[in-house]
């Protein structure tokens, strides 16, 4: 614990911003639901990293506590998630085959980059 925030609890976190019941049960969450806090950061960037929705996450950032030291760990968790083809499922598995992001890639930040530096992107 650092200060008043407590360290984040991935399995938690991870089960709220996946479904429960239906044929996409234990994959990513298509909407926001009532998330809220960590759980709402971490469901946001996961879908930015897949490439699901590529649009920059800005709202994402009010939803945590501005002394919340985990930030950085939490967006980490994000793009780790957003590899994992079991949670994310088929979502975000076009953009990556049809824009030939390599695996391991967050596809959300190379969009960014090839929309400001051009085909390659800048390293």
């Amino acid at each position: 614990m650092i200060g008043p925030i407590q360290r984040p609890d991935y399995p938690a976190l991870l089960a709220a911003i996946r479904t429960t019941r239906g044929k996409n049960k234990g994959q990513l969450r298509r909407s926001r639901g009532k998330l809220s806090g960590r759980a709402y950061y971490l469901w946001r960037w996961t879908r930015f990293h897949a490439g699901i929705d590529t649009t920059l996450p800005m709202v994402a950032e009010w939803e945590l506590d501005p002394s919340d030291h985990y930030r950085d760990d939490l967006n980490a968790a994000a793009e780790y998630i957003a590899t994992c083809a079991s949670v994310i499922g088929m979502q975000g598995n076009w953009l990556r085959f049809l824009d030939r992001v390599p695996a391991g890639t967050s596809v959300g930040r190379h969009v960014w980059r090839r929309a400001f530096y051009g085909e390659g992107g800048a390293s």
